[in-house]
């Protein structure tokens, strides 16, 4: 019976969250919740008593799991910087989520509502505390932050970005205001404050006084002239058709896993410059028993089928809004020149960028450094101030890096520790501008 009374009230309050984010604060009624649940509005009332209960209790929870969240963060041993760069990433997470809307209807109905701005009260100082205490640790650590006092930094921090959430449920976003990058701007900062404590490497200090990429002081003139892009599951969705591409293998009795594995071997083969793209055809058909003729015909289906790919979302509109701000963009690919050709053409990629290298026809593949001069040279862009955006780290950042690139986004849901202080992790390549720090 217990189980069954802690199901029915997390189903309630589920039930509770999906409305408030549909209804809102004032629109929301326990009938509703009870409709949603589909449970009896007894039930309701049972477990939480009123409307009002039952938003704070939810409320409540979802603060919980991210304060929870943000204090184990905070509590890694990694740079301040870092860690304030990843509060920023779970913004972006609490925004898709709801989290940030149903805080910010209680702060709302708090206004008028005792009860909600007591339990919003308490709630909020469960974050300014550990803000606080985050401030102090910083201050004892790298000495006086600026006329600032570390309770007073961690006020202005903590109310940025309460503003900030409200400003951005109701629109003013890029096109508006550059919430987001302003935001991350703050974390440039913090490295400033370390470089002044002399906790800085020479490099890190040149560091902090630019944007995390190009040579541009704080305050001063973008310096991103140029970005890499890589294609295949970065601009572009590629794992779906790759896989329908591996059914088509299937006809030829060709073991799927079987494949994936050889393609690999010579894919790896193939980045290191051990073999060309043709060998690489052959040699994973060899590997899974298809020679001559039948092994070019059935590569000659598998490549068509992996070229029928579609854009990852965002992407058009980022390459748009480069263009549109002259930033210099071209696309960096590994792969065969037919295979990639047919992907750019198809999705006209080649309209939206200003140049295309493709490994195959240069003879050269990333992580290779000469991989990424060639794509330079394509644009007549220089390394010092331009980026890499790219799905995979080792050939697309880490490459990019080794290059001389002065940074890089790295696309990915990976939870790994960033390699390396020059690189920028995101999600959805809408959150690349804002990375980069020029919406």
């Amino acid at each position: 019976m217990a189980d069954a009374a802690v199901d029915t009230r997390t189903i309630i309050m589920e039930a509770a969250r999906s409305r408030l984010l549909a209804d809102g604060y004032a629109g929301l009624s326990t009938r509703k919740v009870a409709m949603e649940a589909g449970v009896p509005l007894s039930q309701v009332h049972y477990h939480f008593g009123s409307k009002g209960g039952l938003i704070l209790a939810l409320l409540e929870e979802e603060n919980r799991r991210r304060l929870e969240r943000q204090s184990r963060m905070y509590a890694e041993d990694r740079p301040l910087w870092q860690r304030y760069e990843q509060a920023c990433d779970f913004l972006e997470d609490d925004l898709g989520s709801g989290y940030v809307r149903v805080l910010q209807e209680m702060i709302a109905a708090g206004w008028s509502n005792d009860q909600i701005g007591d339990a919003v009260h308490d709630l909020l100082g469960g974050w300014f505390a550990l803000l606080i205490e985050v401030a102090r640790q910083a201050e004892r650590r790298h000495g006086p932050l600026g006329p600032f006092t570390a309770d007073e930094v961690a006020t202005l921090i903590g109310t940025t970005f309460i503003g900030s959430e409200s400003l951005l449920l109701l629109g003013f976003d890029r096109q508006v205001f550059p919430i987001r990058s302003a935001l991350r701007r703050i974390g440039v900062l913090v490295r400033l404050v370390r470089s002044r404590a002399g906790m800085f490497t020479i490099a890190e200090r040149k560091l902090a006084t630019m944007d995390g990429y190009g040579e541009r002081p704080l305050g001063g003139p973008m310096a991103i002239e140029t970005i890499v892009f890589d294609l295949d599951d970065t601009l572009v969705a590629a794992s779906r058709s790759y896989a329908r591409a591996l059914s088509v293998l299937a006809g030829y009795d060709v073991d799927p896993a079987a494949f994936v594995a050889a393609h690999r071997r010579w894919w790896t083969c193939y980045q290191s410059g051990g073999c060309t793209i043709d060998e690489l055809y052959e040699g994973r058909m060899r590997d899974v028993g298809l020679t001559g003729d039948l092994a070019m015909e059935a590569n000659d289906r598998f490549v068509q089928a992996a070229a029928a790919i579609h854009w990852r979302r965002g992407a058009p509109g980022l390459l748009r809004t480069l263009r549109r701000l002259r930033i210099r963009t071209v696309v960096l690919t590994n792969g065969g020149s037919r295979s990639q050709r047919e992907k750019i053409v198809r999705l006209g990629v080649d309209k939206l960028v200003d140049a295309v290298v493709i490994s195959d026809e240069i003879g050269q593949a990333k992580p290779a450094t000469a991989a990424f001069d060639a794509a330079l040279q394509a644009v007549a862009g220089r390394a010092s101030t331009s980026a890499a955006v790219g799905d995979d780290l080792k050939a697309d950042i880490e490459g990019a890096l080794a290059a001389g690139l002065g940074g890089a986004v790295w696309v990915t849901t990976s939870h790994r520790k960033l390699p390396d202080h020059r690189i920028v992790k995101v999600r959805r390549l809408d959150q690349v501008a804002s990375a980069l720090g020029i919406e």
